[in-house]
């Protein structure tokens, strides 16, 4: 039986461009069944609810004794990428405008590795924007198996930027930069590809 938090998460995918069958499927996951799924579909049609604006939070719906009951959102997205990030980025910080600078100011000479190691912050940092602010508000309501994968690659690359930060061995950082940066951009984005793809509402 159709209640009105299964015909508003309807209407939020139907209106955030989520096709009909994805939507389905999500919902038949969660325990919906398919009448109550196309029922939901024409009373929101019906309503022309999709026309309206949705709500800023997209709450996705379970099928059980408490039929208003909400899963919890993806955790991985929500809080362990953006933790792994945020921590990464505080030790990185304090050893580039921490003993690195200090190295520098005491050996002037070394001014180019100082150089190479704060465009490394930065890429690190148009890493963290993306991951932290854009993907975490798009992918925090979705589920895929393959989220654990990009978590993993994720520590894996912020290992590598920091040992880019370590004094004496920015060498060996660098190193797995320029031989591994294309193929972890590369596994990085198909993962994310197909991620899109195999996609269910929490």
């Amino acid at each position: 039986m159709i209640n009105q938090e299964l015909l508003d998460y309807t209407r939020r995918q139907l209106t955030s461009g989520v096709g009909k069958e994805e939507i389905g499927k999500a919902l038949a996951t969660q325990g919906w069944n398919q009448q109550d799924i196309e029922e939901a579909f024409i009373t929101t049609e019906k309503t022309s609810l999709v026309s309206q604006t949705p709500p800023s939070i997209s709450s996705p719906v379970t099928a059980s004794n408490n039929p208003s009951s909400v899963i919890i959102e993806n955790k991985i997205w929500l809080k362990v990428i953006p933790r792994t990030n945020t921590g990464f980025m505080v030790v990185s910080l304090l050893l580039v405008f921490g003993l690195d600078l200090v190295i520098l100011l005491a050996s002037p000479d070394l001014a180019p590795f100082f150089i190479a190691m704060v465009v490394v912050l930065g890429i690190f940092g148009i890493f963290y924007y993306i991951e932290n602010r854009i993907f975490k508000k798009k992918l925090e309501t979705t589920l895929s198996k393959k989220d654990k994968w990009i978590s993993l690659l994720i520590i894996l690359r912020n290992l590598v930027f920091l040992l880019n930060f370590i004094p004496y061995i920015q060498i060996l950082g660098g190193l797995a930069l320029i031989f591994g940066g294309i193929p972890y951009l590369i596994i990085y984005f198909f993962l994310l590809r197909y991620r899109r793809k195999e996609t269910y509402a929490s």
